[in-house]
């Protein structure tokens, strides 16, 4: 199979550029440990050449190149992961909405502990894309700001007060990690801190019985997400997103991603033959 991956353009990553090359290089050396014939190339370049490959693993998140491979999708290549759902994942009510019609908890609309006023339309580029109010007044006044400055649309919700904690999933693997950013201190904008120091409430298997149904409600088969876990073990998840970088499990990580691309290169080979 010959596969191209399309890394992601270094204003997609804020302070991750090369934690996100990094997922996506170990990813293609598992393909091609495999026997596999890939290749590797910025967004600029694989426009040119994205025709002539059986399977392409992106990173995207530039429109131009998301339509591209909606089109090279809709003809029949495998395409991971699938456009529209990266699409998606850049429309946070959408995603909201959808969670929760798939039974997961996601952040309430008010709340006694302050608001989060997020740009709606997009990824987080900057930390101004994310903001905390101590209340909805000034919550309405940054997201009137943010529109003022350019945001599409804006989405606000409550604080949620407990356990932050980030997790990274590879759909119908089994592959699932989770991790504390208040123990490792890893992050991008320093939001994480809000929730102060982690207190590792027992959560049982609820962050991954809530992954996999989030997964396959946005169709996305590579994400990660943040989450709150509160005193009682309950999940409330606050974001989810296409491809993060993986940084802290990466080898476990591309392994699993590898083996998601066989299989669904393998059911894609099946259907063409039953259909001929």
């Amino acid at each position: 199979m010959r596969i191209l991956f399309i890394r992601r353009g270094r204003d997609y990553s804020p302070n991750s550029a090369e934690k996100d090359a990094e997922i996506l290089h170990k990813v293609s050396m598992q393909l091609g440990n495999h026997g596999h014939e890939v290749t590797l190339a910025d967004e600029n370049e694989a426009s040119r050449i994205i025709r002539s490959y059986d399977c392409v693993v992106s990173m995207s998140r530039d429109a131009h190149t998301l339509q591209l491979l909606q089109d090279v999708h809709n003809n029949g290549t495998l395409v991971i992961n699938n456009p529209q759902a990266v699409m998606l994942a850049g429309k946070r009510k959408e995603i909201s909405k959808r969670l929760s019609r798939a039974g997961v908890t996601t952040a309430p609309a008010h709340g006694n502990h302050g608001y989060w006023v997020k740009k709606a339309t997009g990824w987080s580029m900057t930390a101004k894309d994310v903001m905390f109010a101590q209340d909805r007044s000034e919550a309405d006044s940054i997201a009137t700001e943010m529109k003022a400055n350019g945001a599409e649309d804006v989405e606000v919700t409550a604080h949620v007060v407990g356990d932050l904690v980030k997790f990274y999933g590879v759909r119908s693997t089994g592959f699932l990690r989770t991790y504390y950013p208040g123990d490792d201190r890893q992050w991008k904008f320093g939001d994480e801190e809000r929730n102060g120091v982690p207190q590792h409430y027992d959560f049982g298997n609820q962050i991954a019985i809530m992954a996999e149904k989030a997964a396959e409600a946005t169709g996305l088969d590579v994400y990660g997400g943040d989450c709150i876990v509160n005193s009682s073990g309950n999940v409330t998840v606050i974001d989810f997103n296409d491809w993060p970088s993986f940084s802290r499990c990466a080898d476990e990580a591309a392994e699993a991603i590898a083996q998601r691309i066989m299989t669904m290169a393998g059911q894609k080979k099946q259907q063409k033959k039953e259909y001929v």
